[in-house]
């Protein structure tokens, strides 16, 4: 039987170990119980992998011995900034703070399927700037002071928030900065906003939606816009009344299927004081040019699923 000292308590019948250089231990299954104590409680690991649960390692640790993940063997309560969180996995900072939880930590597979794991999460409720959410999530990102960095929203899963300028329905996630004002939101649905160069509809029908940090829509901390994603509009650049460039979502072949293009979404970044736009990496003075938005259609066969979308109307 293999065993592992940590600062947390001995690890018993340890599997398929990796070490880091020095060699300490840098993560391990477990085939016996224990119990660790860690900055945040007692917490038992995952040990003798079944069912449903991911093939992920129990543990793992920085190369100081800190610890930097663990998988539960059973879902757990865990205290943060937000409330308690039930969680089957936690990924810490290296001073011991709690960096990401997940709810639900299984693995889909041809025997259990992300119906089967949708069946198992239960909404948690949060607070986020005055909106009361009962939301179900894939994870919680959070800043080492404790307070959120972002949400990833289960998929399918749609949620009402309220922005500065009134309500607006979000998918996939919203991000925060350390002081709790919005950075950045990905829209359901296509959302006309108000930028320095006209009304553009932030909207990408193919958004990463595993991560809740990426999103369409972003602001600078003062809640002024910094950028904004569309796959809606087209954008025609002109300087004293001649065209000088059309810009355009773009066709890219499919990363999940090189037979096939999808489209990539046009990205507009704005400078703080709203003087500057940057599109297609081609950066304007905005007051020396005058820009006019135009609806963008897709070529025919790219249109996806029509009950996410109404770009045609």
């Amino acid at each position: 039987m293999k065993e592992y000292a940590t600062k947390y308590g001995l690890l018993k019948d340890i599997s398929h170990p990796v070490y880091h250089k020095d060699g300490s231990l840098s993560r391990c299954g477990l085939l016996e119980p224990v119990t660790l104590q860690t900055p945040i409680g007692p917490l038992v690991p995952l040990c003798d992998f079944y069912g449903r649960r991911s093939k992920s390692d129990s543990v793992s640790f920085y190369a100081d011995g800190s610890l930097k993940s663990i998988c539960f063997h059973s879902q757990k309560l865990i205290h943060t900034y937000i409330g308690e969180v039930p969680a089957e996995k936690a990924i810490f900072y290296p001073s011991g703070k709690i960096k990401r939880l997940f709810p639900l930590d299984g693995a889909v597979t041809g025997f259990w399927t992300e119906q089967d794991e949708s069946a198992l999460i239960s909404p948690i409720k949060i607070n986020i700037n005055k909106t009361a959410l009962n939301v179900k999530l894939i994870g919680l990102y959070f800043y080492e002071i404790g307070s959120l960095k972002s949400l990833t929203l289960w998929p399918g899963e749609i949620k009402e928030i309220l922005m500065p300028w009134g309500n607006m329905t979000i998918r996939c996630g919203i991000s925060f900065y350390e002081d709790g004002s919005i950075k950045s939101v990905e829209p359901a649905y296509p959302y006309p906003i108000v930028t320095p160069v006209g009304k553009i509809a932030a909207y990408d029908n193919n958004p990463l939606g595993v991560n809740g940090d990426l999103n369409s829509l972003k602001f600078f901390p003062d809640g002024q816009l910094e950028s904004i994603t569309t796959d809606m509009n087209l954008i025609e650049v002109y300087k004293e009344g001649k065209l000088v460039n059309i810009a355009s979502p773009k066709l890219i072949r499919s990363f999940s299927d090189p037979q096939k293009k999808e489209l990539s979404p046009l990205k507009l970044s704005f400078g703080k004081e709203a003087q500057s736009v940057s599109i297609d990496d081609i950066e304007y003075f905005i007051p020396d040019f005058d820009f006019k938005i135009k609806s963008y259609i897709p070529p025919a066969g790219l249109c996806g699923d029509c009950s996410s979308c109404n770009a045609c109307g």
